[in-house]
């Protein structure tokens, strides 16, 4: 997954060169631009996520039009959550056609309110009340990676180079300034031990 904000046409060189994997593209939808989708035709390994927005559909139109695949998510904290637990929200983004819809928690979302919307996810995908596969970024990504590791282990980094592992909790270390071993180190300690473990 890759979270891209500006230029979305620069990331595609990257993309192309690693067509063998399959890549969500987390983007603004005002930054997709005519030159980056007369760009994007030709690359087959990649799905857009596009921050949802009010008043949008055109954009949406003309992605259904030029036959791209999409999606879009939703960036919620403590004081909209209640669109997303009482579905609302869904019911707004199935009008736009996206094969998934994610939503995802905000810095400073209490861990509360994550719950109470993972569990309104679940209940929604469990009916099949939407004609959208209904995914919580955040904590069905944790749940895929403890299927495949004894431990989830999913992170990512933002704009500025800091560091968030589990549910939005930061790392004090920031990749543009310390080594990406030490902040593993700092997130992952007993991944990193066992790693040790293993090679020698």
């Amino acid at each position: 997954m890759l979270y891209v904000k500006g230029k979305l046409i620069e990331i595609l060189p990257l993309i192309q060169k690693h067509s063998d994997s399959a890549f969500i593209m987390f983007c603004e939808p005002d930054d997709i631009t005519d030159e980056f989708l007369d760009n994007l035709y030709d690359v087959k390994c990649i799905m857009l996520a596009v921050r949802y927005k009010e008043n949008n559909e055109d954009l949406y139109l003309k992605l259904r039009e030029n036959r791209l695949l999409y999606s879009i998510y939703h960036i919620y904290d403590d004081e909209n959550a209640e669109n997303i637990i009482n579905g609302n929200f869904f019911y707004d983004a199935i009008q736009l056609h996206p094969l998934f819809t994610g939503v995802i928690p905000g810095e400073g979302c209490s861990e509360e309110t994550g719950e109470r919307v993972y569990r309104a996810v679940v209940n929604f995908r469990r009916k099949q009340s939407f004609q959208t596969i209904i995914w919580d970024v955040n904590r069905d990504n944790g749940n895929i990676n403890k299927i495949i590791s004894d431990d989830a282990c999913y992170a990512e980094f933002d704009f500025d180079g800091g560091f968030y592992v589990r549910h939005r909790e930061k790392i004090s270390l920031n990749l543009f300034g310390h080594n990406l071993m030490d902040i593993l180190k700092q997130a992952y300690p007993k991944q990193i031990e066992e790693i040790k473990r293993s090679d020698e």
